[in-house]
């Protein structure tokens, strides 16, 4: 690990070399529709997509061989399987699939990974109406949490009619679900032409519903929340013309933010996701599968793969050593489709110390580092300072530990001794975390910020 003084303006901006993906067709006989990915603690990619549209399937790769696929639930003739999404909790998936039998009703399914292909499926009892539920649906499952809590949306319809439920909502349809770090979930979702949506529940009560964009026919919403529990929202808009983002702070929603030219109908969206603090989109533009990341000023998009009409059904995911994987569907060829980036695209953009600094921050140290119980984060204060911060995020951008420090006398050398552990000293997983320290000068001139990447193994 290199002992470097990391400076960073207004955000951290990623290093990415433009088409540098690795493309590959796990499985030739895979049509690629609903597809969605997540990642297991050695970074392995896992895919849910279905065939035919009635047989789900799971497929991993682990080194270079991808296994699968795995069938996740023996339907028949009569079963029609509309979506799916895919959670992980430490090593274990979760699937949520929305189904539709013309002699129940539709129905939701949850589905359990337990190891070497096999999977155990329950129905969700439906206790809000008679049949007739399930269609666009969204699994979370909080971090961390050892009890796996789900947290569940999806859409009831009655002939024309969708009511989105969290287990009890309020109305929308083709939506999405994200969890904070206070177990508190956030959707965005689209009801009828009025537009893109927004919901939190806080504790025990939902806040009111927050109009995010009144656009013309806007569709299929994805939401991520940042460390510091704030939605950010991405969609397609005007007839699918553009997708877009927006996000919101202590100032209230931020103007909207147009990533790329949109795919059309039957796209099935975009993809957003939040890792280390940085925003990352994949969709589909154009007969194309596009990588969005948001930098200081604006967002600015490569092309992942170009060969056919590719990128529908896009799904991301980012590991937890910064690489981006994505799933997605070959629609020239009705294939499942899966990329992974050559290089990190999580990082820092380094600029050379201002010899006239009056307050500044030097991480000297952060030794043993990878670590497996303790690890001692040494650094120096120099000059006058006002306060100073020490924070652990996770690789989603989630702060996990609030290291409390005392504002020395500068100039001075401090040492803290970090054991692993969250703020309610419960062990977090092994995987990648990101020291950030933040040294506010005094009389309120500026801040300067540092940042160290800690690799903790149990």
């Amino acid at each position: 690990m290199r002992n470097k003084l990391l400076i960073l303006i207004a955000i951290f901006i990623p290093a990415l070399s433009f088409g540098d993906w690795e493309i590959e067709v796990p499985y030739s006989d895979s049509s690629g529709k609903s597809a969605c990915i997540g990642v297991d603690s050695n970074n392995n990619p896992h895919i849910l997509y279905f065939v035919d549209d009635d047989h789900f399937y799971h497929i991993y790769k682990s080194g270079s061989v991808w296994y699968g696929p795995y069938p996740i639930e023996v339907v028949n003739y009569f079963t029609y399987c509309r979506m799916v999404d895919l959670a992980m909790v430490r090593d274990t998936a979760h699937a949520l699939i929305s189904m539709e039998y013309t002699a129940t009703g539709d129905y939701l399914l949850w589905a359990k990974h337990l190891g070497g292909g096999v999977w155990s499926t329950q129905q969700i009892p439906n206790t809000l109406v008679s049949s007739n539920s399930g269609g666009y649906i969204n699994v979370a499952i909080t971090p961390g949490i050892d009890s796996s809590l789900f947290h569940i949306i999806y859409v009831y319809y009655n002939y024309g009619s969708p009511i989105l439920y969290y287990r009890n909502v309020s109305a929308g349809w083709q939506n999405d679900i994200a969890i904070d770090a206070n177990d508190d979930p956030h959707i965005c979702f689209v009801y009828s032409d009025e537009g893109v949506k927004y919901r939190k529940k806080s504790g025990d009560v939902w806040e009111s519903v927050e109009l995010v964009s009144n656009t013309t026919d806007p569709t299929f919403t994805s939401i991520a929340v940042d460390g510091s529990n704030y939605p950010h929202v991405a969609y397609d808009k005007d007839d699918f013309g553009a997708v877009c983002y927006r996000f919101k702070d202590l100032g209230g929603w931020q103007p909207e933010e147009n990533i790329g030219t949109g795919g059309g109908w039957n796209t099935y969206g975009s993809s957003i996701v939040i890792a280390a603090g940085e925003k990352f989109v994949a969709y589909y533009g154009s007969g194309d599968l596009k990588f969005a990341m948001r930098t200081t000023t604006d967002w600015i998009s490569e092309d992942v793969d170009t060969v056919g009409d590719v990128g529908t059904y896009a799904s991301l995911v980012i590991d937890g050593e910064g690489y981006a994987h994505i799933a997605y569907r070959d629609a020239t060829n009705d294939r499942l489709k899966y990329a992974r980036s050559i290089e990190p695209v999580v990082g820092i953009k380094e600029v050379e110390q201002i010899s006239n600094i009056n307050a500044r921050v030097s991480l000297l140290q952060v030794h043993p580092n990878p670590f497996r119980k303790l690890t001692t984060i040494s650094f120096g204060i120099e000059h006058s300072a006002k306060s100073i911060e020490l924070k652990i995020y996770d690789i989603s951008g989630r702060l996990v530990r609030n290291l409390n420090c005392t504002m020395p006398h500068a100039p001075c050398t401090m040492q803290i001794i970090w054991d692993g552990t969250d703020e309610a000293h419960r062990p977090l997983p092994s995987g990648v975390y990101f020291l950030r320290s933040v040294v506010s000068r005094a009389g309120g001139t500026g801040e300067y910020i540092a940042q160290e990447k800690l690799l903790f193994l149990r």
